[in-house]
């Protein structure tokens, strides 16, 4: 019995924790706040009770949340006790209920053979169950992939919270009774009686979702059956169930278990709390199921569910003993009372609830009292640049502290790259704890290159900016000289790709007349004919062989091996291929192409191959996001970038969400005291100093600066806990330096820079007239004109381009009929021209099939629109020229049409297909060198706008219209796809100021071309496929 272990020495504790340890028998609740050793108190208890009583090991049943909290765990239970630490079921949920499954397997036959639902079979598998015409909502047709983000997060949610198809089903009717009590007309105005409200339209819309998500739920897991497939979170609703159904099973865990121990209780969700529960029933209220947990640093909480799990607790055993661990072992005493009174800001918490429990925390450390500081910027570089030097000035001199012992806490991943950009200049050693996506890492990319090249041989649709892009890797040794000669092949040679041009029969006398070294051609036609061995044996071996092939025979491994941070490489490819394993256990028959289509899910839904972590402390500044933070202390926390949407009033905008009744709370009040949370928690890692900081403006990555209101979360921290640090210094360094801190990030170098290299350019440059498309491409991305408009590279031709230019085609032929006899084409024959010019595209049957259905309705709603009164244009496909300050520029515009005959008055028109702009999209517009990179519809609507505004400017200069006496007075953007029905136009009325400002805009362009300014704008995060050509 109860000899056989040594007894615990419990002196060290301090008397809350020891009455946590001692109080054996029944519930027991544990308040524990930050860095009040919650650890200590859970392994001292389970020695304790193996100490005191005739437990066994095994009968003791400690859970927690992740594999790091299991080994933090253990590793302390091990320190006091030695090895039959290892005989305690210490244990993650999802670990136990695993263990559950495997050891009494009789219980779940209906399970036997299923496997794990990877994230990538989840889209596929909605993405097939949407194809299902009940999905009006669900599936929108321009645009059927909207919703799957949001549906998954939902499913995911019911399963967690324990919500069934019976409960939603409730809840809809409820929303429905809600719809029968709502106003449908609006009461007022011109259309009182007859316009339904906006308000109950939205009503309506909302519960057809809501009855579609509850027939999804039903075929998503008839699906998981069928492929025998469980969901992560299925794991946990299968125990229950079994647990529930087999009265057998479930008094064989209730007896085995005595001691129940459950770590970070805040965090869990209603399935896993009904699980502990159902454990610990068999005891009624004197269950000895003890629960620790800190409602103020719930951070990975359902919606209103922050307190939820504690009063449920309390409602189920009302005996339990309360007891709050108030004694900090972390932080000085002025970080607790400043973050104490800021979470007391908190309604929803459990002091305000229970109205009997006081968290107030005293320090327990040697740290010395100092109050938290506070720093405002005039702009962000000036904030970076204040961390950057106070983190210089900590590490150095006589009490040199350690790098990593100092912490940056950011609010989202992106949010670290600015800072981490400033630490490289510093060269300040930091460590970017992002578990950052294989996918993002240049050396994967490199092989995921390849392995497309490899793919798209057998279908003859290369590629070839993907093809420039890999003959740039180093490691392939070709020249860039020969490359950018290479580049030459399409303006002299007039080919259509550069694979047909290389890996003809004619390849060795062609490459030669380019003038390629003999170097290079030699490491070009080894390179080809690699690339085709490549392909046939891809037919014979399996993928991860086949990667393995092509990482060893391209030189990439070597390349790798030899790299300053191959470490870093290393554990990506290591990621990489641990994911591509997995894929290919589940598919075991997956050709590359389908890891292709695996590899663009991922990067359309955003589902990163998280690295896996060294498990080496680096020596380096610590950056993180504060969600990652939970359970860590460093001596020196910054907390940058504190303000409001960043830290509080974000704007959450969810496509699909449960209905109301369903969640605790208003969804808004509940997301600021998360974010409050979130706050405390970050503030509560420090052990001596915080650092609180914000800027007025910040400068977006596409460069326009936004300006910022403060978080009100600093106005709600106590005055009298903090201290503002002077940083007018910090502006004016800034504005001595700005060139310097707001030039190129370290990734952005030049990519042509030998003479040689220059000559190239400069030769194809000479004989180069810009145009509207270019100026757009050049302002996007200098290096996506060098290699789309001077080098030429075709890229793929694309379904809707292909769309596109067959339309435009037809209305050519259109309006030349018009204009030539007033007798225009027949629909028939204007559709005919239109499939005709489809044909001769490299499209899929099915895509052109579809295409041309499309097409047919289009092009028959426009005839009709127009038939007996087409407007006879003065010119079609009118090609404008002209010399600006030495700028040649060209354009050429689809149709020009008098606007008065008398005054000589024009407009120039050009078709678009697509969804066309709103009613306002040119209002503010003004000619611009910028896109919003982050909106779309902006971004598109700025391309345009320019291009109409250079056709002016070159219209003004165009012989044809001067020598006519006739000036363009108006720039239309005529969209030829009707939305309802419609069809729209888009005009704009030239401005002087507009037209002045585009000339400038051209002739500045035109000079950086001039002088062969082609730098890299765009980070890895941008994902440009252009700025990646030759970057190593």
């Amino acid at each position: 019995g109860r000899l056989q272990y040594t007894m615990v020495d419990l002196s060290s504790l301090n008397a809350a924790q020891r009455e946590a340890v001692e109080t054996l028998d029944g519930p027991v609740l544990i308040v524990a706040g930050p860095g009040t050793g919650k650890t200590t108190v859970l392994t001292y208890r389970i020695a304790h009770i193996l100490s005191s009583t005739d437990t066994k090991p095994d009968s003791i049943l400690a859970m927690t949340f992740t594999e790091a909290g299991v080994y933090a765990m253990r590793k302390k239970l091990y320190e006091l006790i030695g090895a039959t630490a290892f005989n305690v079921e210490i244990t993650t949920i999802h670990g136990f209920c695993n263990a559950v499954i495997q050891e009494f397997s009789e219980y779940f036959t209906a399970m036997q053979g299923f496997t794990a639902l990877n994230d990538i079979e989840r889209i596929k598998f909605t993405q097939r169950i949407l194809e299902h015409a009940a999905y009006q909502h669900l599936s929108p047709v321009n645009a059927k992939d909207l919703y799957i983000p949001d549906l998954l997060s939902l499913i995911s949610t019911m399963k967690r919270e324990y919500i069934t198809p019976f409960r939603l089903e409730t809840a809809i009717q409820r929303e429905t009774d809600a719809l029968a009590g709502m106003e449908k007309y609006v009461t007022r105005g011109p259309d009182k009686g007859k316009k339904v409200r906006q308000e109950y339209e939205d009503q309506v819309k909302r519960i057809a979702k809501y009855k579609e998500v509850l027939v999804f739920y039903d075929h998503y897991q008839v699906m998981l059956t069928e492929k025998k497939r469980y969901d992560y979170e299925d794991m946990i609703l299968v125990v229950l169930e079994a647990l529930q159904k087999n009265a057998e099973l479930r008094a064989t865990l209730q007896e085995k278990y005595q001691y129940l121990l459950m770590d970070e209780y805040q965090d869990t969700n209603d399935a896993q709390n009904t699980l502990l529960f159902t454990l610990a029933e068999y005891w009624g209220e004197e269950a000895n199921i003890f629960v620790v947990g800190d409602d103020d640093q719930a951070i990975f909480r359902f919606q209103g569910a922050s307190v939820k799990n504690i009063v449920d607790y309390l409602g189920k055993y009302p005996k339990a003993t309360v007891i709050t661990l108030t004694e900090n072992y972390r932080s000085q005493q002025r970080v607790l009372d400043a973050s104490r009174e800021f979470i007391r800001n908190n309604t929803n918490s459990l002091e305000k609830v229970l109205g009997t429990i006081n968290k107030a925390l005293t320090s327990n450390t040697t740290n010395k009292a100092k109050r938290l500081r506070t720093a405002k910027f005039h702009r962000g570089e000036a904030e970076n640049l204040f961390i950057a030097d106070k983190i210089l000035s900590l590490t150095a001199g006589q009490k040199k502290k350690k790098f990593e012992d100092i912490a940056i806490l950011v609010r989202n991943n992106a949010d670290m790259d600015a800072i981490v950009d400033m630490l490289q200049r510093k060269r300040i050693p930091y460590v970017r704890k992002a578990g950052d996506n294989a996918l993002d890492d240049m050396c994967v990319k490199q092989l995921l290159d390849l392995v497309r090249l490899v793919t798209l041989i057998g279908t003859n649709e290369i590629n070839d900016l993907l093809l420039v892009r890999i003959l740039h890797f180093t490691y392939l040794g070709v020249p860039k000289l020969d490359l950018l000669k290479l580049g030459r092949a399409y303006p002299e040679r007039r080919i259509d790709t550069l694979w047909e041009y290389i890996a003809g029969n004619t390849k060795e006398v062609d490459i030669s007349v380019l003038g390629i070294s003999v170097g290079g051609k030699a490491k070009l036609l080894e390179f080809f004919d690699k690339v085709v061995t490549w392909y046939s044996t891809s037919y014979r071996e399996p993928l991860v062989k086949m990667l393995e092939i092509l990482m060893h025979e391209s030189g990439l491994l070597d390349h790798v091996l030899g790299d300053k941070h191959k470490i870093k490489h290393l554990n990506a490819l290591n990621s990489f291929f641990a994911e591509v394993k997995a894929l290919n256990v589940s598919e075991p028959d997956m050709a590359m192409a389908d890891f292709l289509e695996a590899v663009d899910l991922m990067n359309q839904f955003n589902l990163p191959i998280k690295e896996k972590d060294l498990g080496v402390q680096e020596k380096g500044v610590q950056i993180m996001t504060a969600h990652s933070s939970k359970g860590l202390e460093f001596n020196y926390v910054f907390i940058p970038q504190l303000y409001s949407t960043k830290w509080d009033h974000r704007k959450v905008r969810k496509n699909l969400e449960l209905p109301s009744s369903l969640t605790a709370e208003t969804a808004e009040l509940d997301t600021l005291e998360e974010d409050r949370r979130l706050l405390y928690v970050a503030i509560t890692r420090a052990k001596k100093r915080v650092y609180l900081s914000y800027a007025a403006t910040y400068a977006s990555v596409f460069g326009r600066d936004k300006d910022v209101q403060r978080s009100q979360f600093i106005d709600e921290l106590p005055k009298a806990q903090l201290m503002r640090l002077k940083v007018e210094k910090y502006t004016k360094l800034v504005q001595e330096h700005v060139a310097e801190l707001l030039a190129a990030r370290p990734f952005n170098t030049v990519y042509i820079n030998s003479v040689d290299e220059r000559d190239v350019i400069r030769s194809i440059v000479s004989r180069f007239d810009l145009h509207p498309t270019g100026l757009n491409n050049y302002l996007e991305c200098p290096m996506r004109f060098l290699l789309g408009n001077l080098l030429r590279i075709p890229s793929a031709i694309t379904a809707p381009l292909a769309y596109g230019n067959a339309y435009h085609d037809a209305l050519e032929k259109l309006y030349k009929s018009v204009k030539v006899s007033l007798a225009p084409l027949t629909q028939t024959e204007f559709i005919e021209v239109f499939g005709k010019k489809l044909k001769t595209y490299p499209l899929r049957t099915s895509q052109r099939e579809k295409l041309f259905e499309k097409g047919k309705k289009n092009l028959a709603l426009y005839y009709d629109e127009f038939k007996g009164k087409f407007p006879v244009p003065v010119k079609t496909e009118h090609k404008l020229v002209g010399v600006l300050s030495g700028a040649r520029i060209k354009g050429r515009v689809d149709r020009i049409d008098y606007i008065d005959t008398a005054k000589k008055s024009l407009k120039v028109v050009d078709y678009k297909t697509g969804k066309a702009l709103g009613p306002g999209a040119f209002g503010k517009l003004h000619p611009s060198a910028v896109f919003d990179k982050y909106n779309y519809e902006k971004a598109k609507a700025q391309r345009y706008f320019n291009q109409l505004l250079f056709y002016k400017v070159v219209a003004d200069l165009d012989w044809w219209i001067t020598s006519n006496v006739a000036e363009v007075v108006q720039g239309s953007l005529y969209f030829v796809d009707p939305e309802r029905e419609q069809f729209i136009e888009r005009i704009v009325e030239y401005q002087r100021e507009d037209v002045e400002d585009m000339k400038e805009l051209i002739i500045t362009t035109w000079n950086k071309i001039q002088s062969l300014e082609f730098p890299r704008v765009h980070g890895p995060e941008d994902k440009c496929e252009y700025c990646r050509v030759g970057e190593d």
